[in-house]
């Protein structure tokens, strides 16, 4: 690409965020799908106001969930305003942070079914570590190859 000093090869950026937030909606789909279940599992005398009574905590972890889920997507639109350009590193980081975002939603389910138990929710948090150290390496390695950052960040 022009304006470049080395033959490095940059993968459009809108791809990648179309990509990205193509991902993230996926996954904010697949965290509602244990709440349709809850429909099915219902008898056929129990009315919606039972089974909300009974099934509060898995409505609970899903707007949690969905809350998890819409900071991490932010945190990835903020971090690509500063981009102008993507490399391959870049893109194996991003792409292994989708990774352990299309997790979270079993990790969820998860705590939402098995509430009592404590490996639930260090699964959650250790997905959420993983994505935080990840978040954290792709801001550090976009500041060091500035090539990458657009003309007002650099």
């Amino acid at each position: 690409m022009a304006g470049f000093s080395d033959d490095r090869d940059f993968f459009q950026l809108n791809r990648l965020k179309g990509y990205n937030d193509a991902v993230f909606a996926i996954v904010a789909t697949i965290l509602v799908l244990p709440i349709r279940k809850l429909e099915q599992d219902s008898g056929p005398k129990e009315t919606l106001w039972n089974l909300l009574e009974t099934k509060w905590e898995h409505i609970i972890v899903y707007l949690v969930g969905f809350s998890v889920i819409c900071a991490i997507w932010e945190s990835h639109v903020n971090r690509f305003r500063i981009l102008s350009h993507v490399d391959d590193v870049l893109v194996w980081l991003n792409l292994t942070s989708l990774l352990f975002t299309c997790f979270l939603p079993f990790c969820v389910n998860l705590e939402a079914t098995f509430h009592s138990k404590h490996t639930p929710i260090i699964l959650i948090c250790c997905d959420l570590m993983v994505l935080e150290l990840l978040e954290v390496a792709m801001i550090f390695y976009s500041f060091y190859h500035d090539e990458l950052l657009t003309d007002e960040v650099q």
